[in-house]
């Protein structure tokens, strides 16, 4: 379903009177009973297990919050927070994204995926089309975890389903899943493949693939050894050479120092200056002290120099008097 084209923005005085925010509601038209009565059932069961998901992540902010549902003439109707911003589709509409910008959408997805896949949820069709920059703070938001519900009710705009139950978005779903079974890692491929369209600007479905059947894509991409080992892992074709969780991609990114749980660990530009502003003041201290021992050891010779000559002068004095005497 096209989120933005089937979105209706709502000011909600009843049965809401209290939420004074723009929603977002999702119809979501059922089978006619009459017509199908198996299908209208599935589909209605189906549903029922998104909403039921929906209401297990309300409270985690990334996530848009799950508000009611309710049937009415034989339709489903999915309420939720609206969530103002960009999806991350449209972004790449400008061209590709920086290394450092695709780093901080790892962590920042990761994190989101963390508490999903906590909750015992594998989202299914991670895109960019599902993802939406927050307006107010420019923060990442997953939504559409309701997809899974929508494109099994609404099947003529589900993508390439031969079966009711396989829910994804070619390109952006691994195998396993397109044969109808999701692990929590396919997630972690749909996040790699969207990392890389971010540094290539190329769509995965139209990326190469080699003789194993793995993508071809660092050649259209500046990107780091490092980054790219941790996205060819994300993006295994057999799971079983895949991360099998968040936290092992979130454990690479630590050890290159990139991210740390939450927060970023990034060199900058300001660092590196501040750390030759350093040397150099080093440097200048170093030559400061060797300047001043050797002025010491100058001073300290001539004055050498000179207590001998007083002390050669005073022998001399002595021996005329003792003479004298």
């Amino acid at each position: 379903m096209n989120r933005l084209r089937n979105r209706k923005l709502l000011k909600l005085q009843k049965p809401y009177p209290s939420l004074l925010i723009n929603l977002s509601l999702l119809l979501i038209p059922s089978t006619v009973p009459l017509v199908d009565p198996d299908s209208y059932a599935t589909d209605q069961r189906l549903f029922m297990r998104e909403v039921t998901i929906l209401k297990s992540l309300n409270g985690y902010p990334r996530i848009p919050k799950f508000i009611d549902y309710w049937d009415e003439n034989q339709q489903s109707y999915l309420l939720q927070e609206y969530i103002p911003g960009k999806t991350l589709d449209e972004e790449l509409n400008h061209g590709k994204k920086s290394e450092n910008d695709v780093v901080k959408f790892l962590a920042e997805i990761l994190e989101i995926l963390r508490f999903v896949h906590e909750k015992g949820i594998i989202h299914r069709d991670l895109n960019p089309r599902n993802i939406i920059r927050h307006s107010l703070d420019d923060q990442l938001v997953l939504i559409d975890f309701g997809a899974g519900a929508i494109k099994k009710v609404v099947t003529t705009t589900t993508y390439t389903q031969t079966s009711r139950t396989k829910i994804y978005t070619p390109g952006y779903a691994p195998t396993e899943q397109m044969r109808g079974h999701p692990q929590y890692n396919s997630d972690i491929y749909a996040l790699g493949v969207t990392a890389i369209q971010m540094m290539t600007c190329i769509e995965p479905q139209n990326l190469a693939q080699d003789y194993n059947g793995e993508l071809v894509w660092r050649e259209h991409a500046n990107v780091s050894t490092w980054l790219a080992n941790i996205l060819n892992n994300m993006v295994c074709e057999n799971y079983k050479n895949r991360y099998k969780s968040v936290e092992k991609v979130l454990i690479e990114l630590q050890k290159h120092n990139v991210c740390q749980t939450k927060t970023l660990i990034l060199p900058t530009n300001v660092d590196l200056f501040e750390g030759e502003q350093t040397r150099n003041q080093t440097d200048a201290i170093v030559f400061f002290l060797m300047t001043l021992i050797s002025l010491f050891a100058i001073f300290y010779t001539a004055g050498v120099f000179s207590i001998n000559q007083d002390i050669k002068l005073l022998k001399n004095q002595s021996s005329v008097l003792e003479k004298v005497n």
